[in-house]
């Protein structure tokens, strides 16, 4: 089991965490399931529960600037460019600037990798993919991160 924990902040050798219990692949919907637990401990030193389920999806629709954009693309890319500051858009338009699908918004795509393909038969170890979905899941902001002092570990 996966784990992604933290000491807790009242007493000392406990931990918090959170631990997938289940997930569901929906390959056919580019959809994953994914139910957790996260175990806490109150002020009083009493263990609570809080279940959770959320869905890995490909959230389509968000635009970025094309990363591959340069000085030497039609239209050139201005010196000093900034999106959030049009003074900075060397007289190009909104419609100017070439934007390509954010693929940091693909989900399901991230885990995707630990499904079998060509170079592989099998899933990739369970620890493997349970990790890949709690930074996945720390990335979106549904549970902590790892940069928030919480560890990703292996729990047998």
């Amino acid at each position: 089991m996966v784990r992604l924990s933290k000491d807790n902040a009242n007493f000392q050798y406990i931990k918090d965490s959170y631990a997938i219990t289940k997930t569901e692949v929906d390959a056919n919907n580019s959809r994953l399931s994914v139910e957790l637990v996260h175990y806490y401990h109150d002020e009083s030193g009493n263990v609570k529960t809080e279940k959770l389920r959320t869905y890995l999806t490909n959230e389509s629709g968000a635009k970025i600037v094309d990363p591959n954009w340069t000085s030497q693309s039609d239209p050139a890319k201005p010196d000093g460019f900034v999106l959030e500051d049009p003074e900075t858009w060397g007289g190009l338009m909104w419609e100017d600037i070439p934007l390509v699908d954010d693929t940091s918004k693909y989900y399901f795509d991230m885990v995707r990798n630990a499904a079998p393909d060509a170079s592989r038969s099998e899933w990739a170890p369970m620890d493997q993919f349970g990790a890949e979905i709690l930074e996945v899941l720390g990335s979106r902001g549904d549970i902590p991160t790892v940069a928030d002092g919480w560890a990703i570990s292996v729990v047998s």
